[in-house]
C-alpha cells in the first residue's frame, strides 16, 4: 500500500518539497504536530523575518515518520495547494484536519542537505535560508 510520495518534482522550486500523505482506509495518524514560528525570507525589500508554520514533532508509527520525507522544524509552506502564510496556527490545523485522508503538502526542508539533489541544468543551486528554530512561541496541534 502506497502511503505517501513526492509529486510535481519538476515545477516545485529545489528548495522545496511537496509530499502527498494518504490514509487510505488506514486507522493510523498522519502523525505530526505543527507550531508558530519564524522563517527568514528574501523579499523586495532584502531579508526579512516572518511569520510561519512549522513541523514540531514526528510521532512514531504516524505516517509522516514512515515516508522519510518530513522532518522536525520543516517549514510548511501549502497545503493542498493553498498558502499558509498569514493564517493562523488554527485555520492550517483545520486546513489539514479536512484534508487528512489525501494532504498534499508543500514544506522547506529544515535541513537542506536532505532534498532531492535535482541539478539537471548544470547550476549550482543556491543555499536556502533555513526557518528559524530557535523560536518558542508555538502551540502543538497534533495532525
Amino acid at each position: 500500500m502506497k502511503v505517501s510520495a513526492i509529486i510535481d518534482v519538476d515545477i516545485v522550486p529545489e528548495a522545496h518539497r511537496r509530499v502527498r500523505l494518504c490514509k487510505h482506509g488506514s486507522d493510523r495518524p498522519l502523525g505530526f504536530y505543527i507550531r508558530d514560528g519564524t522563517s527568514v525570507r528574501v523579499t523586495e525589500r532584502g531579508v526579512a523575518k516572518v511569520q510561519g508554520i512549522f513541523i514540531s514533532r514526528l510521532v512514531d508509527g504516524g505516517l509522516a515518520e514512515s515516508t522519510g520525507l518530513l522532518g522536525v522544524n520543516d517549514e510548511v509552506l501549502e497545503v493542498n495547494g493553498i498558502y499558509v502564510q498569514g493564517k493562523t496556527l488554527d485555520q492550517v490545523t483545520d486546513m489539514m484536519v479536512a484534508n487528512a485522508h489525501n494532504l498534499i503538502i508543500t514544506v522547506k526542508p529544515a535541513n537542506q542537505r536532505n532534498t532531492l539533489q535535482r541539478n539537471t541544468s548544470g547550476r549550482t543551486p543556491m543555499p536556502a535560508l533555513d526557518a528559524d528554530s530557535e523560536s518558542d512561541g508555538g502551540t502543538d496541534n497534533s495532525r
